[in-house]
Order: C-alpha cells, then sequence, then structure tokens
C-alpha cells in the first residue's frame, strides 16, 4: 500500500486520517436535524479551520447539488423506524457527510446494500463521477448488477479472504477464460464472478479445477497476464458545480 507514493510502514497515517473519508454500511446520520444541517454540520467540524463560513456553505451548496439532495436538503433525515426521505437518499446524505471534509480518499462499505436497483446503480454514478475528479474511490459491493459492474474501474476479488484476481474489470472476464472457465451467454459477469469465487464454479468450468485454492494458487504464482487495453479514464462528466468540485479536490492534496 502506497499514500502519495510512500510506504504505509514509512508513512504517518495519522496526518491522513482527516483527508480520508469512510461511509460505514449502515448510514450514521443525525435523524433530528435535515438533510442541510447534517452534511453543514459534518463540514464544520472537519474542514481545516482556515475556511470561512462562507467557504463551507458554498461547499455544502456544491455537494448537495452534486448528490441531487436540493429537493429535500430542508427535509428532517428521520430514523429508518420512522424514515422522512428515502433510503437512497438517506445513503446520499452519508456520503454527503463525508465528501463534507473534502476527502482525497472514499472509502464505503456495501454502499448500495438494502437499495433498489435503480437507487443502487444512481449512487454507484455519483461516485463513479467522483473519481473522475480525482478522487480515489475504494468500496466493497456485493452483487452488483452488471451496469455497476461494467463501470468499475479496477477490481480486487476475494476468496477465503486471498486474492485472486487484481486489476481492471474489463480483464476479469478474460482472466478466468483463460483458465477454462465459460461465462454463459447474456449472463451477467458479476453473478458468475460470485459464484467462481465462492467456490460454486464446477458448472462454469467442467474439465478444469474449479476450486478456491486452486484460483488463490494460480494468481500467486504470477502467471497471470494482461489481457485487455487500459481503459480511457479522460471520459467527460457531466454534474452540476463539476468545476468547483473539482477545485475542493486539488486544493486539499494529492487524488492518491
Amino acid at each position: 500500500v502506497l499514500i502519495d507514493d510512500t510506504p504505509l510502514g514509512e508513512f504517518n497515517i495519522d496526518s491522513y486520517r482527516q483527508r480520508i473519508g469512510y461511509v460505514p454500511q449502515d448510514d450514521i446520520v443525525l435523524p433530528e436535524l435535515t438533510v442541510r444541517e447534517n452534511i453543514l454540520h459534518s463540514a464544520r467540524i472537519r474542514l481545516p479551520c482556515t475556511w470561512s463560513d462562507s467557504e463551507i456553505h458554498h461547499h455544502v451548496d456544491i455537494l448537495i447539488s452534486c448528490l441531487q439532495l436540493a429537493h429535500v436538503q430542508d427535509s428532517l433525515v428521520g430514523s429508518t423506524a420512522a424514515p422522512v426521505i428515502s433510503g437512497g437518499q438517506r445513503k446520499r446524505v452519508s456520503i454527503g457527510m463525508e465528501l463534507a471534509a473534502a476527502p482525497m480518499a472514499l472509502f464505503l462499505d456495501e454502499p448500495t446494500s438494502g437499495l433498489d436497483a435503480t437507487a443502487a446503480a444512481s449512487i454507484m454514478s455519483t461516485l463513479k463521477a467522483l473519481s473522475r475528479l480525482g478522487m480515489t474511490i475504494v468500496t466493497i459491493i456485493h452483487q452488483p448488477r452488471q451496469e455497476i459492474f461494467e463501470s468499475l474501474d479496477s477490481l480486487v476479488l476475494l476468496g477465503q479472504g486471498r486474492m485472486i484476481y487484481c486489476g481492471p474489470q474489463i480483464e476479469m472476464q478474460p482472466h478466468f477464460e483463460l483458465i477454462d472457465f465459460r461465462f454463459p451467454p447474456h449472463s451477467n459477469p458479476a453473478d458468475v464472478m460470485g459464484d467462481i469465487i465462492a467456490g460454486e464454479g464446477r458448472s462454469y468450468n467442467r474439465a478444469g479445477d474449479s476450486t478456491v485454492e486452486s484460483l488463490i494458487q494460480y494468481w500467486s504464482t504470477g502467471r497471470h497476464t494482461s489481457l485487455a487495453p487500459e481503459q480511457d479514464k479522460a471520459r467527460p462528466v457531466a454534474m452540476i458545480e463539476i468545476n468547483s468540485l473539482s477545485q475542493t479536490v486539488k486544493i486539499r492534496g494529492a487524488p492518491w
């Protein structure tokens, strides 16, 4: 693990705690506050003291627009037992509370958990746009729909806690096909991948070894090779106030 090209063992991680955001699986919001008040409170206690109140309010305005929360910004968040806004909107508030700190990297634990397919795709689309600003987005995700899976840049697959694959998402299927796994036509590659890394890959590899142990061994020996061209990461992003948010990311420090 490198932080600004420095090995983690040689780096003082404490100096970065205020510049890294973490969104847990269960939303941690203040139910008695409005959507805007939740994000504003987080910004006030976590941004550097050199930021003026007007700068903080402007930053929050940008976040609310980018997260498509403007129409509910004055609504109470409520609790899961007595919700006021939708589950997808609550998740956006949780993400907004972390983005309020203008982090260089954002880590999310199952951000689509408990959401319907449309809300999940919308959340991931927002995270994709943030990554195009130069922010590092790292997320754990289970059973992604095909559109979400195809939107990922890089992928790490774990089986029994060990690495089975690490690389571009577009190289995942060719990697497994190289070791005799077959993806059924019109299937969701993410579903097939999930079966394989869970040890249920026999139906996709009738002749070869489909066990998780064999996949771990194959990867650890370094016999894998790059199979696809690098993805184009310069695609434009259409988001409200994109230039202002991009500038905020640059002010906070390096994107990696």
